[in-house]
């Protein structure tokens, strides 16, 4: 079947709306690896508070701090994850003082969300933390 001029014009111009919706997605969805980067930073934040949370739990039994986080995996009904969800790194800890730590991570963009807590730059970050009062 023959397209006469006008069925001809509909046709580019709905083939161009639909490569303008598709790029005009693409475009506020950013680049893929962007938003790969993104969840990526998004599970390593997820798993520093996990890591944060365990860390309390054995103070609490312990009423000390884990010379390293492989002492997080004997607590009973913790599931964490100690490692990097890209480079399968463990993550950095660091015993500051008796009460005292810090969780360290790379990161690989700048965080936008409102978690002020957990806020971060793009690369290497460290969160202070200190064991509440309650804990001790």
């Amino acid at each position: 079947m023959k397209l006469g001029v006008p069925g001809k014009v509909l046709q580019f111009l709905l083939i161009g709306i639909v490569v303008a919706a598709v790029g005009t997605g693409l475009w506020l969805l950013g680049p893929i690896s962007e938003q790969r980067s993104k969840k990526l930073d998004e599970k390593r934040i997820s798993d520093l508070q996990f890591i944060n949370g365990a860390l309390q739990s054995y103070w609490n039994i312990n009423k000390k701090l884990p010379s390293d986080l492989k002492k997080l995996e004997n607590l009973p009904g913790v599931l964490i994850s100690t490692n990097d969800p890209k480079t399968l790194q463990p993550y950095v800890y660091r015993v500051k003082g008796t009460a005292n730590y810090e969780l360290c991570s790379e990161f690989e963009t700048e965080s936008t969300g409102t978690l002020s807590r957990w806020s971060h730059g793009k690369g290497q970050e460290c969160f202070e933390f200190e064991i509440k009062e309650e804990s001790r």
